[in-house]
């Protein structure tokens, strides 16, 4: 318990291919490295074309005369840690001007593709998916255009389109590479192509991206998870880069135990990630499965390569991250976004593909039916957005990771709230679909006859329930002298509604205040209705949702001590009682029909052993939208006797519950002891 204090898909004709041709000609014409030439005074590199299939490209090129970029190349040579005989070698090669064919015999030694038919996944690019979430990429608008728009899956290795995808980066990057240190997005790209495409790149582009790699990005102070990640797979693509010519990496098994140790430590033992990873975690699971992909691939080759990076290839760590992968695919939307993201992440079904090419996906898994939608949609048909899995329930909850996923099943099109609990304010994702109504932080400031309330660093889960009616998460903090916190959150399976109620309850009888906040989706306006105290939300001008603070009298001609306004992007409730106890709920609903029709909602009179209990022992209320009508109750005081609502006897904490008109009879929903 918690303690407070007080891209569309490729055209294969023979236009499209010497439209592509024509293009990369005037791309390379167009874009000499002009900088380079004038802070340096260096030689301009020959403008070339893109070369015509791999095969010419795997051939050993013909090198002659001095490189571009040649003094800042040999700076940065003579400058590395090269391993014994390889710092002779390089010396000798600098002093006879022999450094294109010394750099032409690593570009044969570098490849990585396995020797047999190899998959798919190990020949593409694969950096471009974390290049804008990463942070200071580039300021080259071009270099992130073609980094960003990496190769179809499953293009031909002899694709036109392909060899320019990997020469235009690479070119790009070796401009870079000659005025400055790589950022830690370029430095990943960098070495990705020189791990993967060293045999397809132009060999002057090969000298000075090898030379430069070597080099580590800038550290970050107080980065993000998925940042410290990315910089554990930079290390672990330098061990692989360079481990046979350089000093400084021969702790490669240390970079693959830093990933292993890094996915264990932020995921729960059933692979639920914690909550601190939300905002995040698309880019930091990409990480992950590109390093996975990358040390399989160099695992497949017989050499001394396997048993340093077996804490990244064994089946435990495999395992796991498919297990990770499959909990994380109940927070993706319809939209591809994950809930609680800080960043947009266009190729999460791009990510659990590749995935699906070395990790086994049970065949009814959600993680195995987004990695079909990805294929799918490559192949130019429209992505299936039905997702299966052996679950029960789409939805989960993880004391140790500080979270609850509610979800009313695995269709993406379904309604989703995930909770974040590991801090004080509780962060709050509900979507309907292609709609996110409520996203963000849920302020809470409290307080008591004692005095305001300092809270707690996060939340206990004091009650979590899933059946085929909806989902419950009650989070609660415990202060001084028996003082409660406590936030309800219920979502419904069928009927396109949630609650989210809050709690605070003592032993002093006094005045108590509760101010709470709902976060709308920064998509979304929030208009009130002009007669009643409903506030309805709109996407471009279309009502998508309804807020209901039943709390208040519906009529704004009744007076009341709460109150509820619009501020910041947030709709702010402040709940004011003399007693012992304060409560106050609000219903969100979205379903077509309810958004339709007129509501009406009151408060109920809540009865123990023939008298009418106080406030502050017992709340009930009702809300009806046309046949649908709603039930909710909540006791704040422990009693001997059940207690009576709208007719219907309960002996239970709380009951959320739907009246039926013609009989009157109250069908519970949800019962908590």
């Amino acid at each position: 318990m918690r303690i407070f204090r007080l891209i569309p898909p490729l055209q294969t004709s023979k236009v499209c291919q010497l439209a592509s041709v024509l293009a990369g000609l005037a791309w390379f014409c167009v874009y000499p490295p002009v900088e380079c030439q004038s802070l340096m005074n260096l030689p301009s590199r020959p403008s070339r074309a893109i070369k015509a299939a791999p095969s010419v490209a795997r051939q050993k090129p013909l090198v002659t005369g001095s490189l571009p970029h040649a003094t800042v190349l040999e700076n940065l040579v003579m400058a590395l840690p090269w391993q014994g005989a390889y710092g002779a070698e390089i010396s000798e090669a600098v002093r006879s001007s022999a450094l294109p064919a010394w750099f032409e015999k690593q570009r044969q030694k570098v490849s990585a593709r396995p020797s047999g038919s190899g998959k798919p996944v190990w020949n593409e690019p694969l950096t471009g998916w974390t290049w804008d979430t990463l942070g200071g990429s580039t300021s080259h608008d071009e270099l992130s255009r073609v980094v960003v728009a990496s190769p179809k899956a499953k293009s031909s290795p002899r694709s036109i389109t392909r060899i320019g995808k990997v020469n235009q980066p690479a070119a790009l990057l070796a401009s870079i590479a000659a005025t400055r240190a790589f950022t830690l997005p370029e430095s990943l790209v960098a070495l990705e192509t020189l791990f993967k495409f060293s045999n397809e790149i132009a060999p002057e582009d090969f000298s000075i991206l090898f030379a430069r790699s070597f080099e580590s990005s800038a550290p970050m102070i107080d980065p993000r998870p998925d940042v410290v990640a990315a910089q554990f797979e930079a290390h672990l693509l330098r061990c692989l880069v360079y481990g046979e010519t350089m000093e400084e990496t021969a702790d490669m098994e240390s970079a693959a135990k830093d990933l292993a140790s890094d996915l264990k430590s932020h995921t729960d033992t059933d692979g639920t990630p914690h909550a601190e990873l939300l905002p995040v975690l698309s880019s930091w699971l990409a990480v992950h499965v590109r390093a996975a992909a990358y040390v399989n691939a160099k695992a497949s080759r017989p050499g001394k390569w396997s048993g340093r990076v077996r804490s990244l290839t064994s089946s435990a760590h495999l395992e796991l991250l498919a297990a990770v992968l499959e909990e994380s695919a109940r927070l993706i939307r319809q939209d591809g976004q994950m809930a609680h993201s800080i960043h947009k992440f266009s190729a999460i079904r791009h990510v659990y593909q590749v995935a699906s090419q070395f990790l086994a996906f049970p065949p009814r898994s959600a993680a195995q039916g987004l990695a079909k939608q990805h294929t799918t949609a490559s192949k130019g048909r429209l992505a299936a957005e039905t997702r299966s899995s052996s679950s029960e329930f789409a939805s989960s909850q993880s004391d140790w990771a500080h979270t609850a996923v509610l979800r009313a099943g695995w269709e993406a099109t379904q309604a989703a709230c995930t909770i974040a609990y590991h801090k004080p304010w509780p962060e709050v994702d509900l979507s309907t679909g292609t709609t996110t109504l409520i996203r963000g932080s849920c302020g809470i400031e409290a307080s008591t006859p004692a005095g305001q309330l300092e809270l707690a660093d996060g939340w206990s889960c004091v009650c979590w329930n899933a059946d085929e009616d909806g989902d419950y998460a009650e989070l609660q903090m415990i202060g001084p002298e028996r003082l409660f916190l406590e936030r309800q959150n219920y979502l419904s399976r069928s009927h396109g509604f949630a609650l989210f109620g809050e709690i605070l309850r003592g032993k002093s009888t006094g005045e108590y205040e509760l101010k709470t906040s709902l976060p709308i989706s920064p998509e979304l306006t929030v208009e009130s209705d002009r007669l009643t105290r409903e506030w309805q939300l709109k996407k471009q001008g279309k009502l998508v949702g309804r807020v209901f603070p039943l709390a208040l009298p519906q009529q704004k001609i009744y007076s009341t001590p709460h109150t509820v306004e619009p501020h910041d992007g947030n709709l702010v409730f402040q709940y004011t009682a003399h007693g012992k106890a304060v409560y106050g709920v609000s219903v969100v609903v979205w379903d077509a029909k309810l958004l339709k029709r007129p509501a009406i909602w009151r408060k109920l009179t809540v009865t123990e052993d023939s008298r009418i209990v106080r406030d502050d022992e017992g709340v009930g209320y009702r809300l009806q939208l046309g046949n649908f009508q709603l039930v909710i109750y909540r006791s704040l005081k422990p009693t001997e006797y059940p207690r009576a609502v709208l007719g219907h006897h309960t002996g239970k904490e709380t009951l959320i519950g739907s009246l039926d008109t013609k009989t009157g009879d109250v069908t519970p929903l949800l019962l908590v002891e």
